[in-house]
């Protein structure tokens, strides 16, 4: 993996001789791209088949700043590197834990994400003068933050998700482009400790998600 990784830097930012066509998409960029993104979660009790988890799946409105390097590779294809921070936080969700059916109101809790962030590798096709279509793939990282009904600390933690997405950006002028993107994030399982009566339990939780956003950047 290292080894790989050396070799992609090595072809991102080692000069090379231009291209005149992918040229017009080379060098630093920022965008702002913002739309919805729905992800669904599912969470279960380590050891305590009696007792179910139900979370709502509010439908979330990103709102994402990137900044980025893009390298022309040949006349049709470009590699680059972005970063990313959802500057919003999630929608806040409720929790519900039942027993065999049965809701415990104080063992619930609200649930919201922040401190979204992550980097991508991207690698672009040229489609034609102004148009490119781009495949992009990283990880993203987000703080799980929460209150719980009973009062007690909510015990957060780091949630890593792995993104891949395809998008199209398109220049508007030389400085000025616009991007549709489409992603699917899948969350790695997370395991999150809660105490519920005064007995410390463990919370297993995995989810996926789609994302559609439009954008507007600026090329430097």
């Amino acid at each position: 993996m290292k080894l790989q990784i050396s070799v992609f830097l090595f072809v991102l930012f080692v000069s090379n001789p231009g291209f005149a066509q992918t040229a017009k998409f080379e060098g630093f960029d920022l965008d702002l791209s913002s739309g919805f993104m729905p992800m669904h979660t599912s969470s279960a009790i380590e050891n305590y088949p009696n007792l179910s988890i139900q979370r709502d799946a509010p439908k979330d409105i990103p709102f994402i700043l990137r900044f980025g390097y893009t390298k022309a590779v040949d006349e049709r294809y470009t590699v680059g590197l972005s970063i990313n921070d959802n500057l919003l936080p999630s929608r806040k969700a409720n929790t519900s834990i039942y027993s065999n059916g049965t809701l415990i109101n104080a063992a619930g809790s609200i649930q919201w994400l922040e401190h979204r962030q992550g980097f991508t590798f991207k690698f672009g096709r040229l489609m034609d003068e102004s148009n490119q279509v781009y495949f992009k793939v990283g990880p993203t990282w987000a703080s799980q933050n929460g209150v719980n009904n009973n009062g007690s600390a909510f015990n957060g933690v780091r949630i890593q998700y792995t993104t891949l997405g395809l998008g199209v950006k398109r220049l508007i002028s030389p400085k000025v482009f616009a991007l549709a993107e489409m992603d699917y994030a899948r969350m790695l399982p997370t395991t999150t400790p809660k105490t519920i009566g005064n007995t410390p339990m463990t919370v297993n939780t995995h989810g996926e998600g789609y994302s559609l956003l439009l954008g507007l950047g600026y090329q430097f």
